[in-house]
């Protein structure tokens, strides 16, 4: 930019600041925007001297008298206990942030006022957009139940030849388009559409959620949309809010769905018991993780070879599982409140909210990167252009500022040599240099590939 020039949008290292300098506590930031309020009122602000604004230095306090709650709005249900009619009240203590409580006033459990029920000739349709599917059954086999403890009939589990990926139909018209076609597929109709959304609230806010509900409602059919995210099993098994412990879900569904899901995102919903059982961690938190010294070569030993690395890719898989879970309970106990913003930043903030929290993530730990170097490499392979510019910018800032070595190049798994029997930390230490560099491998064939395409500005 020339000088004096106003930028039109954040890049993303104004982003990453501007998310830092949010999540500080009220003590440290107060002080700092006074101190831009004093600069600019003593003339050093030449935009605002032009136009001769002038800034009140005092910050603008509210008196808790000044503020009201307002009245929620009444629900009609009908409670277990024979009453005709119960209040359903709005949760607005603790996590509850105004969601309705469904158990009643006292705890009781509630049945809908008139429950629907679903017609023999209408079928129970499931679509996504590319979600991982491993918990679906388990998902539905509970939702199953407990609308039927709520008094509603006909939902069985669905047959999974009525599970459809949408994952291609991003655009408003085409997925309208796809959900009449699929309509029309079944001789009497579908009784309910489960939609179960990416977790990204945002964008399903903006595209996926409104056309669902439109078509649902123009064409007269039930639907439920879900976030994805709410589908690891167990369900309602510790994690506190009646969520799914995050140690137990990492275990049965995988590193890599565990990976995808994001270091500080996971730290953010984590109990104190979750937090008591975390096991310790085994790298250092450290900004450039070839400084430390910690992958050196066996005295005489030769490289592993294909063969040998395999054998050892599935301990250093759990290795690295265990690392990631220490490494999210640190950051729940350092951060706290911090995490969760920055987490809800990665889960359901816009595009480019979400690369400037990742990158804030990645600055947090090289050694622990890699989940979020995995989320960035994911935005950087979505066929949006102006999605995929702006992932691969990121990746470029974070690779040559944080992650790539100066002065060597990454050394794979079977090229290391690490000696017949590797400590755990040399283990770990090359599975991380193993994993970066096939991340690093995927982020230039994005490049490679857009420097073909057709787009000029996006070659």
């Amino acid at each position: 930019f020339a000088p004096g020039q106003l930028a039109t949008e954040k890049t993303a290292e104004v982003s990453s600041e501007m998310i830092k300098h949010m999540a500080e506590e009220p003590g440290t930031r107060f002080p700092a925007i006074e101190d831009i309020v004093r600069a600019v009122s003593h003339g050093e602000g030449p935009t605002s001297s032009a136009f001769g604004i002038e800034i009140n230095p005092q910050l603008l306090e509210l008196k808790p008298e000044s503020a009201r709650q307002l009245v929620p709005h009444s629900l009609l249900f009908k409670t277990r206990g024979g009453q005709s009619t119960c209040d359903v009240f709005v949760d607005t203590r603790g996590k509850g942030q105004g969601g309705w409580n469904l158990r009643g006033g006292k705890g009781g459990e509630i049945e809908f006022w008139e429950p629907a029920s679903l017609p023999r000739d209408k079928r129970w349709v499931i679509v996504h957009f590319g979600i991982d599917l491993s918990g679906l059954d388990a998902f539905t086999r509970t939702f199953a139940r407990m609308a039927a403890g709520r008094g509603m009939k006909g939902l069985e589990q669905p047959h999974r030849d009525d599970v459809y990926d949408m994952s291609r139909y991003e655009h408003n018209k085409m997925l309208a388009d796809e959900l009449e076609r699929l309509q029309g597929k079944y001789r009497g109709g579908i009784g309910l559409l489960m939609a179960i959304l990416p977790g990204k609230e945002a964008e399903n806010a903006r595209y996926l959620y409104p056309t669902i509900k439109r078509w649902g409602n123009t064409k007269g059919v039930p639907t439920q949309c879900i976030n994805g995210l709410k589908m690891a099993p167990p369900f309602g098994k510790g994690g506190g809010k009646g969520g799914p412990d995050p140690w137990a879900v990492a275990e049965a569904r995988g590193s890599t769905k565990r990976e995808a899901a994001g270091t500080l995102a996971a730290a953010a919903n984590l109990s104190e018991e979750a937090l008591r059982r975390a096991p310790p961690m085994a790298l250092p938190v450290c900004s450039a993780w070839w400084e430390e010294g910690l992958v050196a070569a066996a005295s005489g030993a030769a490289p592993l070879g294909a063969s040998r690395a395999t054998e050892l890719r599935a301990r250093a898989e759990q290795l690295h599982e265990s690392e990631q879970q220490a490494f999210a309970a640190a950051q729940a106990k350092k951060h706290g409140s911090d995490a969760r913003f920055v987490a809800k930043l990665v889960a359901s903030g816009t595009i480019r909210d979400r690369l400037a929290a990742l990158q804030v993530q990645i600055q947090e730990s090289s050694f622990h990167a890699l989940p979020s170097v995995r989320q960035l490499v994911s935005l950087a392979q979505r066929p949006r252009p102006e999605i995929k510019l702006q992932a691969v910018e990121a990746l470029l800032a974070v690779f040559l500022r944080q992650l790539l070595p100066p002065d060597r190049p990454l050394v794979p798994l079977e090229k290391q040599r690490l000696g017949a029997s590797p400590s755990d930390r040399a283990l770990l230490c090359a599975h991380y240099e193993d994993r970066l560099k096939a991340l690093y491998g995927e982020a230039v064939a994005v490049v490679s590939a857009g420097a073909a395409s057709n787009l000029p500005h996006l070659k």
